[in-house]
């Protein structure tokens, strides 16, 4: 029988360089794998986007482009809907 395990994720905070006042980033990882690198569009430039999550980055995550979130909360559901297994690798 297939014995199947949630997958762990975590969080890294990080800064980012991209020349713009949208430094703050995450990295995303599932069992200790990087899957995503996130940034928070912090620039008043932004509108109504100001504080989201965006995804700059997938590694073995399907998604529609773009990407954002509202919370790292929210985050943690979209990557655990890819990753609820290790048999998911």
């Amino acid at each position: 029988a297939l014995r199947r395990f949630m997958a762990r994720l975590a969080y890294q905070p990080i800064l980012l360089a991209t020349g713009s006042e949208d430094e703050t980033g995450q990295l995303v990882f599932v069992d200790n794998r990087l899957v995503a690198v996130l940034v928070r569009l912090d620039s008043e430039a932004h509108g109504d986007l100001t504080g989201l999550w965006y995804v700059e980055k997938t590694f073995g995550l399907g998604y529609d482009w773009p990407m954002l979130f509202t919370s790292l909360v929210e985050v943690k559901t979209w990557a655990s809907g890819r990753f609820g297994s290790e048999s998911d690798y």
